[in-house]
């Protein structure tokens, strides 16, 4: 998954470091390809606040 498609769904950079409890210079850090360890936590946080996510998210990837 790209960072930048997670950044635009969730609107910015701060919005996704809020969701995580982390900082926005933590995410700004984060690679342009997220791990797998990256992106279930950003789906995870999602799920545990009820923020919806798009349905094509459910069990992605990168190994695939």
């Amino acid at each position: 998954m790209n960072k930048k498609v997670i950044i635009d769904y969730f609107g910015s950079v701060q919005n996704v470091a809020d969701l995580l409890g982390t900082s926005h210079a933590a995410v700004s850090k984060w690679p342009d390809e997220l791990s797998d360890r990256i992106f279930h936590r950003v789906v995870g946080a999602a799920t545990d606040k009820g923020i919806p996510f798009p349905q094509e998210w459910v069990g992605k990837s990168n190994a695939a």
